[in-house]
This record gives structure tokens, C-alpha cells and sequence, in this order.
């Protein structure tokens, strides 16, 4: 295998303009595309097909939500440990056994016959997707030039939309047409494409000699992160003062805490906590976070906006939703390629601009139905994002230690699932504080007043705007250089 060195620069470059080289990226792009489609696609998919999987098991709907929970709790949680994997063993390893644990989880989601057996494969389903998103940033900063690194991160955020639009459709389809076990064997197929495609391209990064992997450093990031996720997610829902929410918390406090004190203790860590000391990466990874907090938020309130707000019926809703998808599909390749050209700080910024107007356009009062600047607004949201996370990655990235890439890629995605995460529970809350305000007694969106709803939706998109302000400043605050010293500039051909 050629690992890039000065002397063989001129060979390198030459050997990157052949067709067999453009045809190995193709498929290099493709079988990580394909990967973060099936784990977009995995969300939304199963959403749809909840009531009817509940019915035929007999279960309630609070069990049978355990099926999208238990899955992103799992995948969340593992990607650390499957990020620093990936150093100490080698992308193409965990990368391609993460596709095959994906597709054996899938066979067994598709063949469940009870609502246990359903929650289990779906948590092994989890396991595979965390261990291929974890190095999909990284094989990609890898395996590409620096100056196509950019594009192909854009590349891999539109298939990630890809997924993301096209999930509640597939699924709807298939659970009314076919059945929704079919939902899950769809996967399969793909999967084994995608594995076989790995095979052949996914790089073999340069591997650290005899370095022990942290086990015990693992165990205890994963239930700091579980803790963390769970107080997020049902925090809400069972209140945020309640036993398990409280015990939760002090899990994910105890294990934090307990994980920072290994990682200072021993030289093989799971992720280099010192890394944010340096500002850039700080400030770079604390973006991330509110840009996906405050996208994954309006993503939350948008279907119950439109319908109460707008009074859109819920097909012409569902359909007007997929514009912010749409858009990140159309931003994601351009924002790249235009940070391999001058540098990720300028996309990144504009992304946050474009991210507050969306927020504003949405926002204005005394609006219903559609009309040019809410799908205006919607645009500007998918742009924002799209243009953001290829631009941001790119950033991030430039920073990591060479031996690190796979734990700073897994790191940036459970950063950014923690915001999504966030998201969700802050407007959440924004929304029922300005209603609770407003009325007593329980809440309940039917009887809300009009004029007060439209206030709460108001104010929470207006707190989006201005969470999005903030990470235009956290942007800015990064140093201005186009190209971030100390990476090397040849790349681990693709095979």
C-alpha cells in the first residue's frame, strides 16, 4: 500500500488524474453515501409505520417508541469508541463490519414477531450504524486531496438528505402496499452493495504501533452519553424533575466525570479531551452544536406550525416539508467545493446568515397558509444547513491529529447529535413557556387561542434566529486562513 511521502508527490498527483483513481472515488463516495443514507433513512422510515407495528403487536404506543428511541440511543452512545476503533484498527475494518451488523440487525428488525424482539434487533441495528457513521468524515478527509475534501463531505450531506426526505415516503408506501417488515428488509441489499464496495475502496489508514485500545474509557463514555441523551429526550415527557430524569442526569454527571479523569490518566485515550483547548476546534465544534439544535428544533415544531398555525391539511404539509431537504441536497456539494477554495470560515458563516433569515421569514406575524416567504424561509433553512456541515467538517477536521481522524470524526457527530437532541427539548420548552403564560389548566394545542399559538410558534422561531446569530459570532471568532497548517497534502489512494 503507498503512503503519501514528499518524494512521492509528483507520482501521487499524476496517479489521482487517472480514470481508475476518479472511478475508485465514485465508488468511494458512493458505498460512505450509502451509509449515511440507510442511517438518515433508518429515522424517518419507522416513524410512519409506529402505529401500524403497535397494533399488530399489541402494544402501546409508549413501548412501540422505543423502536426509533432505542436505536438512536445506541448509535449516539457507541460513536466514540467506534471512532478511536477505527485508529487502532483500521477504517476499512470497523467500517465494513459496521455493515454487516447493520444488515444482520435489519434481517432480524424484519422478521420480529413481538415488540421485544423488534427493540433488540433494532438496537443491534443501532451498533452498525454507529460504526459506520463514526468514520464517514474521516475516510472521506482521508482517502480525498485537500482540495476535494470539501466537495466530497457536501456529497456525503446530500445523501444524508436524500435519506432524511425520503423516508416518510418509502415507508408510507411500503407499510401500505407491501408490509412493514419490508421496511427494514429493503436494507439489506444495500447494505451488502455498500459492504462489498468498502471492501474495495475504504483506505487502510496508518495505524499507531501496539497502542491498547481504552476499553474501560469506552464503558464510560457511552453511559455518559446514554445518561446525557436520555435526560434530553424524555425530559419533557416524564418531567424534568422526576426520578428517572434525576437519576439519568446523575449518570451521565458521574460517568462524565469519571471518563475525563481516566482520559487525563492514561497516554491511549479514547478522545483527546485537550483538544478543546484549542480555540478554533472549540469554537468550530460549539457552531455545530447550535446550528443543529436550532435546525433540528424547527424541524420538531414545523409539522404542528403548518397544520395549527398555517392550517395546511397534512398532505400538502408533509409535501411542503420537503423543501428543507431539497435544499440541503442542492447546498451540501456547493458549499464544499467553495471550501476547497477559500477556506470553510466564509460558507460557514453565510450558512448561519442564511439560517437566522429562515428563522425570520418563517416568524413574521399575523400569517396563514403558504405564500413565497414561508417556502422562502424553509429554503433558506435547508441552504443554511446544507452549506453549513460540509464547511464546518472541513474545519473541524483540519484540526485533527493525524492519528486521531476517526476519533474527531466520531466526536463531531455526537457533538452534533447531542445538539439535535437539545433541540428538540429547548423549543420544546420555548413553545410551552410562552403558552403556559398565556392559559391555565392542561395543554392542550385544540384549545389553545389562535392569537396565543401564533405567539409561541413566534417566539420559538425567534429564538432559533437568535441561536443562530450566536453561531455566526462563534464563526467569525475563528481565525481566518483558508488552509489549516500541518496537514499533509497527499492523500491514501483509494484502491
Amino acid at each position: 500500500m503507498f503512503k503519501g511521502s514528499s518524494g512521492n508527490t509528483l507520482v501521487h498527483t499524476m496517479a489521482e488524474n487517472t480514470p481508475t483513481a476518479k472511478t475508485g472515488t465514485r465508488l468511494l463516495l458512493l458505498t460512505v453515501g450509502i451509509a449515511v443514507f440507510m442511517s438518515s433513512l433508518d429515522i424517518t422510515i419507522v416513524t410512519i409505520s409506529l402505529p401500524t407495528i403497535a397494533e399488530e403487536f399489541g402494544v402501546t404506543p409508549g413501548i412501540i417508541s422505543w423502536v426509533i428511541m432505542g436505536y438512536l440511543l445506541v448509535m449516539c452512545s457507541f460513536l466514540p469508541a467506534f471512532g478511536k476503533l477505527g485508529d487502532l484498527r483500521g477504517y476499512r475494518v470497523v467500517f465494513s463490519t459496521g455493515y454487516l451488523v447493520f444488515v444482520a440487525g435489519s434481517f432480524l428488525c424484519g422478521i420480529s414477531t413481538g415488540a421485544g424482539m423488534l427493540i433488540g434487533a433494532r438496537l443491534l441495528q443501532g451498533v452498525g450504524g454507529s460504526m459506520l457513521a463514526a468514520l464517514t468524515t474521516a475516510i472521506v478527509m482521508v482517502a480525498l486531496p485537500r482540495s476535494e475534501r470539501g466537495k466530497g463531505l457536501g456529497i456525503v450531506a446530500m445523501f444524508a438528505s436524500l435519506g432524511l426526505a425520503l423516508g416518510p415516503a418509502i415507508g408510507g408506501f411500503i407499510t401500505t402496499y407491501l408490509s412493514w417488515h419490508w421496511i427494514f428488509f429493503v436494507n439489506i441489499p444495500v447494505g451488502i452493495a455498500g459492504f462489498f464496495i468498502a471492501l474495495r475502496t475504504v483506505p487502510e489508514n496508518p495505524l499507531p504501533e501496539r497502542q491498547k485500545f481504552d476499553y474501560q474509557g469506552a464503558f464510560l463514555i457511552f453511559f455518559a452519553i446514554l445518561g446525557l441523551l436520555l435526560v434530553l429526550n424524555r425530559g419533557q415527557a416524564l418531567g424534568w424533575t422526576s426520578l428517572p430524569i434525576l437519576a439519568a442526569l446523575a449518570m451521565a454527571v458521574v460517568f462524565s466525570v469519571l471518563f475525563i479523569r481516566r482520559e487525563r490518566s492514561i497516554p491511549y485515550r479514547v478522545f483527546s479531551i485537550g483538544l478543546f483547548r484549542t480555540r478554533d476546534f472549540s469554537l468550530a465544534n460549539l457552531a455545530s452544536l447550535m446550528v443543529m439544535l436550532v435546525f433540528s428544533g424547527a424541524l420538531f415544531l414545523l409539522p404542528f406550525y403548518l397544520e395549527y398555525v398555517r392550517g395546511l391539511p397534512p398532505d400538502i404539509a408533509g409535501l411542503v416539508l420537503t423543501i428543507p431537504p431539497a435544499a440541503i441536497f442542492l447546498a451540501g456539494p456547493i458549499s464544499g467545493a467553495l471550501s476547497d477554495r477559500i477556506g470553510p470560515r466564509v460558507p460557514s458563516a453565510l450558512s448561519t446568515v442564511a439560517l437566522s433569515l429562515g428563522f425570520i421569514f418563517i416568524a413574521r406575524p399575523g400569517v396563514t397558509g403558504g405564500d413565497p416567504l414561508l417556502y422562502g424561509g424553509l429554503i433558506l433553512l435547508g441552504l443554511g444547513v446544507g452549506g453549513f456541515i460540509p464547511a464546518n467538517s472541513v474545519q473541524i477536521m483540519s484540526l485533527a491529529p493525524e492519528r486521531e481522524t476517526g476519533s474527531v470524526s466520531s466526536m463531531l457527530l455526537t457533538i452534533r447529535n447531542l445538539g439535535s437532541t437539545l433541540g428538540v427539548a429547548v423549543f420544546e420548552a420555548v413553545l410551552a413557556g410562552v403558552v403556559l403564560s398565556g392559559i391555565s389548566g392542561p395543554l392542550v394545542v385544540e384549545t389553545i387561542p389562535p392569537p396565543l399559538l401564533l405567539d409561541a410558534f413566534r417566539v420559538a422561531f425567534l429564538t432559533g434566529a437568535f441561536i443562530a446569530v450566536l453561531a455566526f459570532i462563534t464563526v467569525m471568532m475563528t481565525r481566518k486562513r483558508k488552509r489549516i497548517s500541518g496537514m499533509k497534502e497527499e492523500k491514501i489512494p483509494v484502491s
